[in-house]
């Protein structure tokens, strides 16, 4: 008679699988969420550090620095922390030109270089650590990763870490 029950036994194999299934995404995702004031800052943090790395850099003077997040535009509102920085555009304004040398250029005013930023924020993990890709592109043989590495002091972050990877198309 142990044939009555299947549907029954069926029943309870599909909900603690299910069961197993949605426990095992609630613990493999057990990363602390990043609230928008704490995404604006770090953005706005992981810029100016790099935009100032690259105006201190000797061999180098954009025109521009077009910024993305995630490939998209960034925030109003980050934007308009670098209003006094004439040199900041978001990423809509570049067009990279396709060639031998695939240069990054304003829309506006093609003879105007630039350098390509986007920031990614990837994860903030339990010790409170916030990591962040950024890509930089210039041309077709100058491009660079950085993870930067942040943690909030004071409920400020700030920059504990820098790790660079050159990296080439």
């Amino acid at each position: 008679m142990w044939y009555k029950n299947i549907k029954a036994q069926n029943f309870l194999i599909f909900i603690f699988s299910i069961a197993g299934l949605v426990s095992a995404f609630y613990f493999v995702n057990l990363e602390s969420e990043i609230s928008w004031e704490e995404k604006h800052q770090i953005e706005k943090t992981v810029f100016c550090e790099l935009i100032k790395y690259i105006i201190e850099h000797p061999d180098e003077d954009p025109d521009y620095f077009f910024i993305s997040v995630s490939g998209l535009n960034p925030s109003l509102e980050l934007m308009n922390t670098f209003k006094d920085m004439p040199k900041v555009e978001a990423v809509s304004f570049s067009t990279i030109n396709f060639g031998f040398s695939a240069t990054v250029t304003h829309k506006s005013d093609r003879s105007k270089s630039g350098i390509l930023i986007n920031l990614e924020i990837l994860d903030k993990k339990l010790d409170g650590t916030v990591r962040v890709l950024t890509s930089i592109h210039q041309g077709r043989n100058n491009s660079a990763t950085y993870e930067y590495n942040l943690r909030a002091k004071e409920d400020i972050y700030q920059v504990i870490s820098v790790n660079y990877s050159n990296t080439t198309y």
